[in-house]
């Protein structure tokens, strides 16, 4: 019986792991991205001497840690929602008379 409960539910699960799997991806993807984007810029800033290196280094972790807690809180996007309907649950069954 167990079987056949866990091979019906295999497509949701595979599913959900695919989704779960390109979040996470995406979320890595955006601060490679932004890496590439602050080095390529601060090196055109410094051929044109509109920057120093170490201000250029300093501007760069601002924007890597802000892009890491950015990637973060997109793959924490789902549970969030699941939280809040839980919540919402809560309390309805809060609110309920009882049949007592």
């Amino acid at each position: 019986m167990l079987l056949i409960y866990k091979i019906a539910l295999l497509p949701y699960t595979i599913k959900k792991i695919i989704i779960s799997s390109l979040e996470i991806g995406f979320s890595n993807a955006i601060t490679f991205v932004v890496y590439l984007l602050g080095f390529y810029f601060g090196v055109v800033f410094m051929k044109n001497d509109q920057i120093q290196f170490v201000h250029l280094f300093r501007v760069l972790m601002v924007i890597i840690f802000s892009t890491q807690a950015v990637g973060r809180t997109s793959s924490a996007a789902l549970d969030y929602n699941k939280a809040v309907g839980s919540f919402i649950n809560i309390l309805k069954i809060i609110d309920r008379r009882s049949k007592i």
